[in-house]
């Protein structure tokens, strides 16, 4: 369907959830990351910021600043990049990435299905090979129903996926990862090509997700059915940042050299009120936005600076 005119953007941001102290997911220390051989270039520097459990992130930024490959940093999808990643404050995702990489769910930009299948036949193969090996029939369609409902997409079952709008699809690749019990979810930029409405029904069910009722978190793990504590995606869709927790903003200051580009830097990681207040006490998501590119788009006059995620080391000035 056609893209309804967006709202006005928001003037009073408050944050999805109760802001109440979670443990670390995920604490990601980016020192470079560099690529090409005889002419190396680097891409993503110095940036080091803490995931909390229970949450729902959003990275966006600058254009060229690198959202996806910082995506596929953290994710284990790409490791060769100086730092690390620690999972849970304990170990390194790199380091043992054969044992915590199922734990990292995956979703990128574009859908891939066999279009002749059903939903629910989709999702049951997927679920099949995730689930454990000893896993009954009846097991497995339990977990594909639940996660089939939680997105909303229960009563789709039966629909070919070829006759899914685009928002429908992009739940299903979704519910693809979840019914592997990821603690942890990656999206690339899934709110591309869909309309506002989508956008906002898709955020709603993941953030549903990572703040399921507190009875459900205590029994999280115990029986494998929800394992789901952070969802972590690249969009595009800033005016919607205040249904996120926590909002990861990556930006490149332009070069004076045409042929050559900044690495981008983290600037600013925290929850989307105080992004807000970080940039110039924005009034809008718009404002503030506007604000960081008119810190990074003169080479002549860059009064951008990396921030400093408060209680994490500091990082190291532009240049150094």
């Amino acid at each position: 369907g056609k893209r309804p005119s967006a709202p006005a953007p928001s003037t009073a941001v408050q944050p999805a959830a109760a802001q109440i102290a979670q443990p670390v997911m995920l604490d990601v220390q980016i020192d470079d990351k560099t690529v090409g051989g005889r002419h190396p270039k680097t891409l993503l520097k110095d940036i080091h910021f803490q995931i909390p459990q229970h949450s729902l992130v959003a990275i966006i930024g600058t254009s060229g600043a690198g959202k996806t490959l910082l995506l596929n940093c953290l994710s284990g999808k790409d490791s060769l990049y100086n730092g690390r990643t620690l999972y849970k404050n304990q170990e390194d995702l790199r380091a043992h990435y054969k044992n915590l990489g199922p734990m990292i769910g995956y979703v990128q930009q574009s859908n891939v299905f066999l279009q002749e299948l059903t939903v629910f036949e989709e999702i049951y193969s997927s679920a099949k090979l995730r689930m454990a090996e000893d896993s009954s029939r009846a097991e497995i369609k339990e977990q594909v129903d639940s996660v089939l409902h939680k997105l909303d997409i229960y009563a789709l079952k039966d629909s070919p996926i070829k006759k899914l709008s685009g928002g429908q699809k992009r739940r299903v690749s979704v519910a693809r990862e979840l019914v592997g019990y990821k603690p942890v979810l990656c999206l690339d930029e899934p709110d591309a090509g869909l309309s506002y409405i989508d956008k906002d029904k898709l955020f709603t069910k993941l953030r549903d997700i990572v703040h399921p009722p507190r009875d459900i978190q205590r029994a999280a793990g115990e029986d494998g059915s929800e394992r789901v504590l952070s969802i972590i995606m690249v969009i595009h869709e800033i005016d919607m940042l205040d249904m996120f927790d926590e909002v990861i903003v990556v930006a490149a200051p332009r070069a004076k050299d045409p042929g050559t580009r900044n690495p981008g830097r983290l600037a600013f990681a925290g929850t989307p009120a105080d992004a807000l207040r970080h940039f110039g006490g924005a009034r809008d998501f718009r404002e503030m936005f506007k604000n960081l590119n008119d810190q990074i788009s003169d080479p002549d006059h860059i009064t951008f600076q990396p921030y400093e995620v408060p209680g994490l080391a500091p990082q190291p000035p532009l240049g150094k």
